[in-house]
């Protein structure tokens, strides 16, 4: 099952976000290897034990749990998501780094994700994707983008 695969299952960012466990042995980038089950979080006791007390932990408990938002103050996490407005994480304001890009596309921000790292002290990244993503289809939608700039934005085809 490919990591697209996963967040396709994941069924968007309500109570349905899910940890997608790695595959202990991923051939070649250990980046680029395979989810291997997607696992629903609807109870403490369903976050995996090594992400428990830690910022990841922590937003699976408020996104997922409606933990009350309390103390827990600014976490040294840095969370890369969709720039789609309408998908939005329930947390305390001052809980991570949110960076928004198209489809969740960290490529290009190196800036901003190495401050965060040096200067913000984030020591988590976690990237959260949905269902449905336009940028997931882009390519496809190419003639209906350029109509679109022309028409409602004055460009020139």
């Amino acid at each position: 099952m490919t990591p697209e695969t996963v967040t396709d299952r994941a069924h968007g960012l309500g109570r349905q976000v899910a940890v997608g466990q790695r595959d202990p042995d991923p051939p070649g980038n250990c980046y680029r290897g395979r989810m291997t089950q997607v696992l629903p979080v609807n109870d403490p006791s369903d976050i995996l034990p090594e992400y428990r007390s830690t910022p990841v932990g922590l937003l699976l408990e408020y996104q997922n749990l409606e933990r009350p938002f309390g103390s827990s103050g600014a976490q040294p996490l840095l969370i890369g998501m969709c720039m789609d407005s309408r998908k939005t994480l329930r947390m305390p304001s001052d809980f991570a780094f949110v960076l928004r890009t198209a489809g969740a596309n960290m490529r290009d921000n190196e800036f901003r994700i190495s401050y965060a790292i040096a200067v913000g002290g984030v020591r988590t990244i976690v990237l959260i994707a949905h269902t449905d993503c336009g940028m997931k289809r882009v390519a496809s939608l190419r003639e209906e983008f350029v109509s679109g700039l022309v028409e409602h934005a004055g460009w020139d085809e």
